[in-house]
C-alpha cells in the first residue's frame, strides 16, 4: 500500500509541523504527517532489535516473518513490539507515560510502504496506548521518504539516515554494544552498503578506526561462536554472554601481538574463555573481562606465549570436541559442557592448571633470578650466626627466635615440596 496515495484519498493529514533531514548529504524540510497506526510495520532490518530477531528466527523455524502493516498481518506487527518493549522496558515505559501526558511531540520517518524507519519507541508506545482504550492514540506522526528498501542505492541511503538519526545523535547510548557491533559488521561487511568510512561518517566519527575494531570483533565473536558450536551469526548468544567487553580484550590483545590470524593462538583464548564463562557465568560480564584482560597480557603478550599454545594443545581439543559434541544455543550450555564427562573435567582442570602456572611465570619473570639470589641470601644470614650468639639471647629473645625458626624450617619445607611438585628434580 502506498501511502502517499491514502494522503491523496484523504485517509492520512499533513500537519503544520515540518522537519529538516539530511539524506544523501543534502538537508531537506520535508512535512510531517499523521498516519493510523494500522498501515505502518516495524522495520525488520533494524539494527538496534537485529540479535532479538535472530533470536526468535532460530526458534521459531517454522514461522514465516514476511513484514506486513496490521491490516494485512498483525502478528508480524506484534512480534517486533515485543522485541522493542524487551530491549528497555525501562525506557519504553517512560516514554509511554511521556505520550500520555504530551501526545508524540518528535516525529518519526517511514517510508511510503508503511515501513518505520526511525520512532520504534515511539510507534510501540502508540500501539500500547491505544489498546488500552482509555487513551486513543490512532495516528503516528511522521516524515514521508519516497524510498524502496529494496532497491540498493535507497537502501544504502536508508540505512545513512538511519544510523544518523539513532547513533550520531542523542539516542546513540541506546544501542546495545552487540547490537552495533552486529550492525557495523552487517552492513559494511556483509551487505557491503558502505565502506567503514562512510559508516564513521554517518555516526558523527572523524575516522574508521572505532568502525574497523568493531568488524574485527564481530570476525572474533563470530570465531568464537564457531568454536563452541553455535551458528556464526547467533550475535544473540554472543548477547547472552555479554562478550563485547571480553572480545574487546581479546581483540587489542591480538592486534598489538600481531596475531590476529594464528589460529592455534585464537583456539587456545577461546577455550580460556570457554573455561573462564564456565566459572563465572552469566552477568558477570565486568570480572569476566577484567580477568581475560590480565589473563591475555601474561600469556599473549609475553614469552609464555608458545608454550602456553603447545602445553595446552590436547585438553584445547579434548574441550573444543565437548562443545561439538552438540549444537549450542544457549549460554546456559557452557557450564554443562565443561562438566560433560570425567574426561573434559579433567582436560578443563589441566588446561586451568597449565594456563595459571604460565600466567604466574610470565608475572615472576623479571624476579626470578631474585628469587634464587634471597634463598641463598636467607641461607647465608642462617649460616653467619654462631651458638655464642644464639646462647647470649634473652629469655624472651630465645622464644621469639626458636618460634621464627619453627616458621622458617615449616616454609622452606612447603617450598621444598612446590619445587619437588615441578618436576624438574628428577
Amino acid at each position: 500500500m502506498s501511502l502517499k496515495a491514502l494522503i491523496d484519498s484523504g485517509v492520512i493529514k499533513r500537519t503544520d509541523a515540518s522537519k529538516k533531514y539530511t539524506i544523501d548529504g543534502e538537508q531537506k524540510v520535508l512535512p510531517i504527517y499523521r498516519i493510523p497506526l494500522r498501515h505502518l510495520y516495524y522495520n525488520d532490518q533494524n539494527g538496534r532489535i537485529s540479535t532479538a530477531y535472530q533470536q526468535y528466527l532460530s526458534t521459531h523455524d517454522d514461522v514465516a516473518l514476511s513484514p506486513a502493516a496490521d491490516d494485512n498481518n498483525p502478528s508480524y506487527n506484534k512480534i517486533f513490539e515485543d522485541f522493542i518493549f524487551d530491549s528497555n522496558p525501562m525506557r519504553m515505559k517512560q516514554t509511554i507515560e511521556s505520550i500520555r501526558d504530551r501526545r508524540q511531540e518528535e516525529p518519526g520517518v517511514v517510508l511510503d510502504d508503511g515501513r518505520v524507519i526511525d520512532g520504534n519507541r515511539r510507534f510501540t508506545a502508540l500501539r500500547r496506548i491505544e489498546r488500552e482504550g482509555a487513551h486513543p492514540q490512532h495516528y503516528f506522526e511522521a516524515a514521508i521518504l519516497d524510498l524502496d528498501i529494496s532497491n540498493e542505492t535507497d537502501k544504502r541511503t536508508i540505512k545513512r539516515l538511519e544510523l544518523d538519526l539513532q547513533m550520531g545523535k542523542e539516542d546513540r547510548e541506546d544501542y546495545d554494544p552487540i547490537d552495533r557491533i552486529f550492525d557495523v559488521y552487517n552492513t559494511v561487511e556483509v551487505q557491503k552498503l558502505m565502506t567503514a568510512q562512510e559508516y564513521a561518517t554517518s555516526i558523527g566519527q572523524k575516522n574508521a578506526k572505532g568502525v574497523n575494531q568493531d568488524i574485527e570483533e564481530a570476525k572474533l565473536i563470530a570465531d568464537y561462536l564457531d568454536f563452541i558450536n553455535a551458528p556464526r551469526t547467533a550475535y544473540y548468544l554472543a548477547k547472552q554472554m555479554k562478550l563485547d567487553g571480553p572480545m574487546h580484550e581479546v581483540r587489542r590483545v591480538l592486534q598489538k601481538a600481531k596475531a590476529l590470524d594464528d589460529g592455534e593462538l585464537k583456539s587456545a583464548i577461546f577455550a580460556l574463555l570457554t573455561k573462564d564463562y564456565g566459572e563465572s557465568g552469566a552477568g558477570q560480564k565486568g570480572d569476566l573481562t577484567r580477568t581475560i584482560r590480565r589473563q591475555l597480557e601474561n600469556l599473549v603478550s609475553s614469552s609464555a606465549r608458545e608454550d602456553w599454545k603447545v602445553g595446552t594443545e590436547d585438553d584445547i581439543d579434548v574441550i573444543y570436541d565437548a562443545c561439538h559434541a552438540e549444537s549450542v544455543s544457549d549460554s546456559s550450555q557452557i557450564s554443562q559442557v565443561l562438566e560433560s564427562t570425567p574426561e573434559v573435567q579433567q582436560a578443563v582442570t589441566r588446561f586451568d592448571r597449565t594456563s595459571r602456572a604460565l600466567e604466574r611465570k610470565s608475572q615472576y619473570k623479571g624476579n626470578l633470578e631474585n628469587v634464587v639470589s634471597n634463598i641463598a641470601e636467607s641461607l647465608d644470614l642462617l649460616q653467619s650466626l654462631d651458638s655464642g650468639t644464639l646462647e647470649s639471647l634473652s629469655p624472651e629473645q630465645t622464644r621469639v627466635a626458636a618460634k621464627t625458626l619453627d616458621d622458617i624450617i615449616s616454609l622452606a619445607s612447603e617450598h621444598r615440596q612446590i619445587l619437588k611438585g615441578t618436576g624438574y628434580l628428577l
